[in-house]
């Protein structure tokens, strides 16, 4: 089932400099983050197709999800590669159970940071955030992620 982030709310962007306390090196320490929903597609209409991928006495199966942070900024390409990393948490979960209702796998997993092509640009990459999400319904996340690169390196 195809699935949507949407309703995305960031977080005032951490922005710092700070020493590496290996090699003393300064470097750029960017942090964004936010709340946002996933649910599933609305079709045109207002349908929501729902399929459960589910099969009892099996683990469930999830669908990724992803988005770029809306206040994320273009990353150099080129020099020494950033490190990058994130995370996704569960906030909320909208359910509506019915007597007799079978058990529904909800949350997230694999959260991963992965840095784009800028199709307009070949000199830079974008930070994009992707996840497995586990759901039928509409989920509340929070998200975090974070950029570290060389101090002099400019967005």
């Amino acid at each position: 089932m195809p699935l949507e982030v949407r309703d995305i709310q960031p977080d005032p962007t951490l922005d710092l400099v700070a020493t590496d306390a290996v090699t003393g090196a300064q470097r750029r320490v960017t942090t964004y983050s936010g709340a946002a929903t996933v649910a599933p597609v609305v079709q045109p209409g207002g349908f929501q197709i729902r399929v459960s991928t589910q099969v009892i006495g099996q683990p469930p199966q999830g669908e990724l999800a992803g988005f770029y942070p809306p206040t994320g900024a273009a990353i150099p390409a080129a020099g020494e590669p950033p490190l990058v990393w994130g995370e996704v948490s569960l906030t909320y979960a909208v359910l509506g159970l019915a007597a007799g209702s079978q058990d529904v796998a909800l949350g997230v997993d694999g959260a991963e940071v992965v840095l784009v092509a800028d199709p307009k640009n070949p000199e830079a990459v974008w930070p994009y955030v992707r996840f497995t999400c586990f759901t039928e319904r509409q989920l509340g996340i929070r998200y975090r992620l974070t950029v570290s690169q060389p101090a002099h390196a400019s967005s």
